[in-house]
């Protein structure tokens, strides 16, 4: 494992463990996730964007309205998490047990690309829609 890969580790399990967040070196910028209970808190660092796919909003919408209550709810946990990896180039996703994204929260400024790579509401994140990733791999194994 190299350093790049273990300061990720580290902020990750700071980041959704409330322990203080270290700072990131200069050059720590790999493309990686955390999934835990349908949250992904992805970092923007240097992924490889490939166009993703991105319901209608329609099709989004009803995903939205299956577990409103629920996202209502975990906004606080989505919004406390954020707070700790903000300004560190992460998004923190909020996704279905279908695989979509339903609610997520980002840097104001973030890149637009980030709707093509899948960082986006309605994004599918499904093993079946993007291909083997962190999300997926969640969905698929339980």
């Amino acid at each position: 494992m190299d350093m790049r890969q273990r300061e990720h580790i580290e902020v990750a399990v700071a980041a959704t463990t409330r322990r203080e967040v270290p700072e990131p070196r200069a050059n720590a910028r790999g493309a990686s996730s955390k999934v835990r209970g349908g949250v992904a808190c992805i970092s923007t660092g240097s992924i490889a964007y490939r166009e993703a796919r991105i319901l209608p909003s329609t099709r989004l919408r009803e995903h939205q309205q299956r577990i409103d209550d629920f996202t209502r709810i975990a906004r606080h946990g989505l919004e406390t998490l954020y707070e700790q990896v903000a300004g560190m180039g992460y998004v923190v996703l909020l996704i279905d047990t279908a695989g979509v994204t339903v609610d997520y929260i980002n840097d104001a400024n973030a890149d637009s690309g980030l709707r093509r790579a899948g960082l986006y509401l309605g994004a599918e994140w499904s093993e079946a829609g993007a291909g083997t990733c962190a999300v997926g791999t969640a969905l698929t194994t339980g």
